[in-house]
């Protein structure tokens, strides 16, 4: 029979079987591993907190770190809209037609450039991933993993670089 502690680990009487055991492990290790990358790519709680909402009913890790992908891609395009409309709002009057039809031009090719960023990535980060999955050699199919891993989270901060780089564009535009 199993209980729950507070801090939800499993707590076993001695009945279940050793398979049973090894699934619980897995899946805490999955979560922790889930939990861990979304502290890496959300820093922000709440946003954080809106992504484990999204992602809660996601099985597999390939869909869900795609899935992550595009949530935070999105926030990225929802932060350039919405540094757009403040600058045109605060401004108001003072900002020329021009101006802001230039600068709606510019969030509009960087949307483009993420979006097809993410597109690539997203394929190409599937037949990786695969790869990794179908390798015959554990050790070697962790090698695999971590690389493909450490490539997904250069990717979330190539995602960081497009948006200081908007930044930078929106500071000239003005």
């Amino acid at each position: 029979m199993e209980t729950k502690t507070k801090n939800t680990m499993p707590v076993y009487d001695g009945n279940q079987t050793p398979e049973v055991i090894q699934e619980e492990a897995r899946s805490l290790v999955a979560m922790q591993k889930r939990a861990g990358f979304l502290r890496k790519i959300f820093p922000d709680e709440s946003y954080r907190e809106y992504a484990k909402s999204q992602l809660a009913h996601i099985k597999t890790e390939l869909e869900f770190q795609t899935k992550a992908l595009i949530i935070a891609k999105n926030g990225q395009i929802e932060y350039m809209r919405n540094q757009v409309d403040a600058m045109v709002s605060v401004n108001g009057i003072a900002i020329k037609a021009w101006q802001e039809k230039e600068i709606r031009k510019l969030v509009a090719i960087r949307e483009k450039e993420v979006n097809e960023f993410i597109i690539n990535f997203v394929e190409e980060y599937k037949i990786s991933k695969s790869k990794a999955d179908l390798m015959p050699d554990s050790k070697l199919k962790d090698l695999e993993t971590q690389r493909v891993e450490r490539v997904l989270e250069d990717t979330f901060k190539h995602l960081d670089y497009f948006k200081d780089q908007f930044d930078k564009s929106l500071k000239f535009a003005s």
